[in-house]
């Protein structure tokens, strides 16, 4: 891959759901082979730190992550950034973040923020 094809790829990423983002970086992984997120770091030149960041988004439950790939509106996508998503993460019990998810869709359609 060349520098600009990868500066191009970059800038698409920073405009894409998080959850979209996390997927490329699985992809990566796994065509890649890599063993470790520090191995990855080296083939994207990223920091390994925001690569994990990013992946611990695929932590959460199955239905929030469907929800998240399915959903793509705007004010969706903006409302669920990579902190919020991280946040519902640390939640840990899969019941109290599918309950908070909930409860931050209804936020997002009565215009709260």
């Amino acid at each position: 891959i060349t520098q600009r094809v990868w500066q191009n790829y970059q800038s698409y990423l920073n405009r894409v759901r998080p959850v979209a983002r996390a997927d490329f970086y699985k992809r990566l992984l796994e065509r890649h082979s890599c063993k470790s997120i520090r191995a990855l770091a080296r083939i994207t030149g990223e920091d390994w730190s925001r690569i994990a960041r990013v992946l611990k988004i695929l932590e959460l439950p199955d239905p929030v992550l469907d929800y998240l790939r399915t959903h793509d509106s705007p004010e969706l996508i903006g409302y669920f950034t990579e902190r919020r998503l991280r946040q519902l993460g640390d939640l840990h019990d899969p019941n109290k973040i599918w309950s908070r998810f909930r409860a931050m869709l209804k936020e997002l359609s009565n215009g709260e923020q």
